[in-house]
């Protein structure tokens, strides 16, 4: 069941939260996972993220969340440009609201705020994109953990299909959100590497229109921070790949 709401206040469910987080986008981040998640990667690290009703989540609202997080202000830098709040999960589209009200809270307050999402709740109907929208408008980065861009492989690693994934990709990139896309490098030289930049650099990839907004699209390289080989383990959800 999807998270309750009280008094028209999205109440989140949250598997846990990392106060110090190095590689979950750019600076020192306030990491808040979320519960929740529809795939069931072959090597996930964290399955007991996986049912939304899980008992061990705690219950919260935006409000309360936001400030357990500023306590860690002064972390981020006094011009707000060396860290921040990112959350993942799980997977923090299906709490979308939560998020949502989380993030304009933190904007409110000049905190650089990051979506880490493996993208599968994404749809194209005009009621949830109006939503997703008024999220972006609040997300200074989002973070595409992308499982795999063949859309077999997809479904054999995952359970699920990619094509509204990289639909997201794309109406992220339309949009004009910076977008880093972070793909599995356990299968490294497999032929993903080689239909991800493309896709990335705005030429035709997997019989789709690629990325039209490149300058704001990064793809995570094997040395770049938030490559998974960079990754502790104990992340959960979107974190790490699978």
């Amino acid at each position: 069941p999807a998270p309750a709401m009280t008094a028209c206040k999205p109440i989140g469910r949250v598997h846990s939260v990392e106060s110090f987080g190095l590689v979950d986008g750019p600076g020192v981040r306030y990491v808040i996972f979320l519960q929740g998640c529809a795939m069931r990667c072959q090597f996930c690290h964290n399955p007991d993220s996986w049912e939304t009703g899980n008992p061990a989540a705690e219950t919260t609202d935006a409000e309360t969340l936001i400030e357990r997080a500023l306590r860690y202000k002064k972390y981020w830098g006094k011009d707000g440009k060396h860290g921040g709040i990112t959350v993942s999960g799980g997977e923090p589209l299906r709490q979308m609201d939560f998020v949502t009200r989380l993030f304009q809270l933190a904007r409110a307050k000049g905190v650089h705020t990051a979506l880490d999402t493996a993208g599968e709740p994404f749809r194209q109907d005009p009621a949830y994109l109006a939503r997703f929208d008024a999220l972006m408008q609040s997300t200074s980065l989002v973070i595409l953990d992308l499982k795999e861009i063949d859309p077999e492989k997809h479904r054999q690693l995952t359970g699920r299909d990619n094509a509204n994934i990289l639909a997201m990709a794309r109406h992220i990139s339309e949009l004009g959100v910076p977008l880093w896309i972070r793909p599995d490098r356990r299968r490294r030289g497999s032929a993903q590497d080689r239909r991800l930049h493309p896709f990335a650099e705005d030429r035709a990839a997997g019989g789709g229109a690629a990325l039209s907004h490149t300058g704001a699209v990064q793809v995570a390289e094997a040395e770049h921070p938030l490559s998974p080989a960079r990754r502790g383990s104990a992340h959960c959800g979107t974190g790490p790949p699978g």
